[in-house]
């Protein structure tokens, strides 16, 4: 199923949206909150673009004040984890921040424009990692 798919599905169907929702908030509280990344408030599939909403960000506690979003670990991780369930490249950025004075950090997830160059810069690493 493409992300076109999933995605549509989801914004139609109120028991899909609830069934992703809770499955990505119990997945996001093992991996993100016990690990000490932060704590994932909310990751919407429905809106566009896609939004996660994070508090307690250890980005920020590490990097302190900026007046640039920090968080750009985890809004690589972020746009991973979309990637992986819809089948299909997504970026993600960060749009307020903490560390900026936000409230708390929001990220959104949009469909990649260049998937053909994000496979290409990950064939690029494999090589490398390879050549160690």
């Amino acid at each position: 199923m493409t992300s076109g798919g999933l995605l549509e599905r989801v914004r139609e169907d109120p028991l899909m949206a609830e069934l992703l929702s809770k499955v990505l908030v119990t997945e996001s509280r093992i991996i993100i909150t016990e690990g000490g990344w932060g704590i994932v408030e909310e990751f919407d599939f429905t809106s566009e673009p896609l939004r996660a909403v994070l508090s307690h960000s250890q980005e920020v506690d590490w990097l302190g004040p900026s007046d640039a979003p920090v968080c750009h670990y985890f809004a690589g991780g972020a746009a991973g984890h979309v990637s992986a369930i819809t089948g299909e490249w997504f970026e993600g950025r960060e749009v307020e921040c903490a560390a900026t004075g936000a409230a708390r950090c929001v990220f959104e997830m949009t469909p990649s424009g260049d998937g053909k160059a994000e496979l290409v810069r990950r064939e690029m690493a494999c090589r490398l990692l390879a050549m160690r």
